[in-house]
Order: C-alpha cells, then sequence, then structure tokens
C-alpha cells in the first residue's frame, strides 16, 4: 500500500474596519505545505524445514496378552461354575 498527498493551501485575506473616522485595511497572506507519505512494505518470512520427529508406536502385544489372560480367567471361573 503506498499514498501520498502533497497539497498547498494559500489563503488570502482582507479585512476591513472602521475606526472612528479612519478606515483600516488589514491584508494577510498565508501558505502552507502539507506533504504525507504513507509506505507499507511486506516482507516474506519463510518458515525452516524442521526434521519430523518419529514418536514411538506401541506393538499392541501387550493388550493381546492381555486379552487372552481375561478370557482365561473368564474361562476358568464358568468351569468353577458348572
Amino acid at each position: 500500500m503506498d499514498w501520498r498527498v502533497d497539497s498547498v493551501s494559500v489563503r488570502d485575506s482582507i479585512v476591513v474596519r472602521q475606526v472612528n473616522d479612519t478606515v483600516v485595511v488589514e491584508k494577510w497572506h498565508s501558505t502552507w505545505r502539507e506533504k504525507e507519505l504513507l509506505k507499507v512494505d511486506t516482507v516474506r518470512v519463510e518458515k525452516e524445514q524442521t526434521t519430523p520427529v518419529q514418536t514411538p508406536r506401541r506393538n499392541g502385544k501387550g493388550s493381546l496378552w492381555l486379552l487372552l489372560v481375561v478370557l482365561l480367567v473368564v474361562c476358568v471361573w464358568l468351569l468353577k461354575l458348572r
């Protein structure tokens, strides 16, 4: 985004006033300049490549053994009920 404002303002003023029998005329000239500049620049930041970290995985053998133990306990319990 880029915009500029450069302006010159001119103002002429005349004041006429009467003091008793005298007429007073005042003249003045005003000039001013305004200069504005807005400049926005974008910066591109590239993200560094990181190496992926491997998370440890469970192989599932522990849950298989737990299932076999539970089935064995249930079978023994059912045989005792007979």
